[in-house]
């Protein structure tokens, strides 16, 4: 007849633990009571339940298992869920079919340990995982030239992942954020490395230059990389001619109230070009929504030219 362990309520006392033995009779379910275990420790009575299903009750689960290796999982599932959920898939669904699970730990890696691609080919690999990302997306055993062919890729398709987040995200008049940041880097090899106004005071080294363009909640659509000389440029990029109406561009750093005589040619000027933010830069310079949100009822708009052209500064 077969035993179990029984936990029985006891009123306002801790629960009775009973061993008792069950069998049938006449249709019936009969059982009896063989044994009061309730003064035994709760872990005593978690081994007769296993050894009562007929298992192996071990004084500690470090006596049976060894800890070879334990990899991070929790911010990898987080950030892997979220692009998921965000379409990313869908962005890299022309890709060859090999390089589709590269791209997407590509850009999880990126937001969870961003690292050169040499850098991130040893987080992704089996011996020398940093995270379970790899063995989740299955790219394990990838290759360096794995991810710079997969970035290869990346570079053909930008404008297209691009056209397609401009399409899902600037539909109507929208406000489109722009900004403008350098990085200083050392080596000689890359092309768009020059000396040019330096944000981070590194005046004696090249820099490049990146453009992002984001909507007003922040969001991501668009970046270009320019020669480390380039100035503030004034243009809407590839994100801005997929746009679903007219943009109001606000480029950070810009601002300021413009003097009443100028705002008519200003905004005759934006109209007789048909909103051309491909050539104009405009920003907002009515701060009534709060520190950070600006309107778009007053605009001052200045044409973009090229570092080191004299550029007349906005009218105040």
């Amino acid at each position: 007849m077969p035993m179990y362990i029984e936990s029985v309520p006891n009123r306002a006392s801790p629960p009775a633990v009973l061993l008792r033995e069950s069998w049938r009779e006449d249709g019936k379910i009969r059982k009896r009571t063989l044994a009061n275990l309730s003064c035994l420790p709760p872990e005593v009575i978690e081994g007769l339940k296993v050894l009562l299903r007929g298992g192996v009750a071990v004084p500690s689960a470090e006596e049976v298992f060894t800890v070879e290796r334990s990899l991070p999982h929790g911010h990898v599932a987080a950030v892997l869920g979220s692009a998921r959920g965000s379409g990313a898939a869908v962005w890299f669904g022309a890709a060859p079919q090999d390089l589709q699970p590269l791209l997407l730990a590509m850009l999880v890696a990126r937001v969870i340990e961003p690292a050169s691609k040499l850098a991130t080919h040893r987080q992704l690999h089996d011996d020398t995982a940093s995270s379970s990302l790899g063995r989740v997306l299955g790219v394990g055993q990838c290759s360096a030239d794995d991810l710079y062919r997969a970035l290869d890729w990346l570079h053909e398709a930008q404008p297209a992942i691009e056209r397609r987040l401009a399409r899902q995200h600037l539909v109507g008049a929208t406000l489109v954020l722009y900004d403008l940041t350098s990085t200083w880097l050392t080596g000689r090899c890359c092309e768009l490395a020059a000396r040019g106004h330096s944000r981070d005071g590194k005046r004696d080294d090249p820099q490049i230059v990146f453009g992002l363009v984001c909507t007003s909640e922040g969001c991501p659509i668009a970046v270009e990389v320019f020669k480390g000389t380039y100035g503030r440029p004034g243009h809407r990029g590839r994100s801005g001619d997929q746009a679903q109406g007219p943009l109001w561009h606000r480029a950070s750093g810009l601002g300021g109230r413009p003097r009443h005589a100028d705002l008519g040619a200003h905004r005759a000027g934006a109209q007789a070009r048909g909103h051309g933010l491909g050539e104009f830069t405009t920003c907002a310079a009515d701060r009534t929504v709060g520190p950070g949100a600006w309107t778009v009822s007053t605009l001052a708009v200045r044409r973009a030219q090229p570092a080191g052209a004299d550029q007349p500064a906005l009218p105040r």
